[in-house]
């Protein structure tokens, strides 16, 4: 419940962040169209895939804010996942268009419109809100880490750096517009930054891919896994071996053992909870389920001799 309470306040968040982004969204894209900058037009693709995201995020927000551990038993990190697949992709294809633009100025540099100064002012205004945003999206992380609040506070953190930097980036390119080299200012920062976002995009992509894929934790936290088990190898009679997967920001282990024939449930219940313990501090949001080797075939075997 602790959760749904996090995820409502997330859904409020977003929810204003969006009333905010809308006329910000609206004024890029006329600062844009007038303006003929290539920063700017960078910043209309943030601002859209903002916009996007958002919608997305509050529209999660509000379905997974209700219990709905019946109608995904395995939470919703896959939901999670697709959902920031998608957004990710969008703004992907927009930073791709940018950085081809910026090497085509670079052969044909242009003198920067007199109107970016109205693009500085509204940069201000943008950083000030990025800074408010990202303090209240702190407050709701630090409540409860979980795959919607790690990514919307990461976005948060990359929305002031990126409004930052144009800030700085614009301002500059106006100072000096009337200078020849300064034209050559606006499409090289673009380059970067697109590159900058296009990078960080691909790490969320790749990410969301192996949330997607169900693979298998890397061979290091494996390891932690065998050292820990290890530790109890005179607890259990047969190891049959050890499945693993990221669920959103959950690590799920499944730990397939064979337990001897006297072995009570009390001792089985204490080696699981043991493990959930050792392996919860080696390994973080770790979930320890303990699948018993060979039960199904006793219960069929007993089934037919009674």
């Amino acid at each position: 419940m602790e959760q749904q309470s996090v995820y409502k306040k997330q859904q409020k968040l977003t929810f204003l962040l969006i009333l905010m982004e809308l006329p910000n969204f609206v004024a890029v894209s006329i600062s844009a169209i007038v303006s003929h900058s290539l920063l700017v037009w960078l910043d209309f693709i943030d601002s859209a895939g903002n916009v996007l995201s958002e919608c997305l995020v509050m529209i999660l927000s509000r379905h997974i804010s209700r219990d709905l551990r019946y109608e995904y038993n395995y939470g919703v990190g896959k939901i999670e996942a697709m959902t920031a697949l998608f957004c990710e992709s969008i703004t992907l294809c927009g930073l791709l268009s940018v950085m081809g633009f910026s090497v085509a100025q670079l052969f044909s540099p242009e003198k920067p419109s007199d109107f970016l100064v109205f693009v500085v002012v509204l940069k201000v205004i943008n950083v000030l809100v990025d800074a408010m945003i990202l303090r209240e999206q702190a407050k709701i992380k630090n409540e409860s880490s979980t795959h919607i609040t790690q990514n919307e506070y990461i976005s948060d953190v990359n929305a002031l750096l990126f409004d930052a930097g144009s800030l700085v980036s614009l301002l500059c390119v106006w100072l000096m517009r009337n200078l020849v080299f300064s034209w050559y200012i606006s499409p090289i920062l673009s380059l970067g930054i697109a590159i900058y976002m296009f990078v960080i995009c691909l790490r969320h992509v790749r990410q969301a891919i192996i949330d997607l894929s169900d693979k298998t934790l890397p061979e290091e936290e494996q390891l932690k896994i065998l050292k820990v088990l290890s530790g109890h190898d005179k607890e259990y009679l047969l190891f049959g071996g050890i499945k693993s997967r990221y669920n959103g920001t959950d690590v799920m282990v499944d730990i397939s053992v064979e337990f001897s024939p006297d072995t009570r449930f009390e001792e089985i219940s204490r080696f699981q909870n043991e493990l959930q313990e050792e392996l919860s501090r080696e390994i973080e949001n770790c979930c320890v389920a303990v699948v018993i080797d060979g039960f199904n075939e006793k219960i069929e075997t007993l089934s037919q001799q009674g």
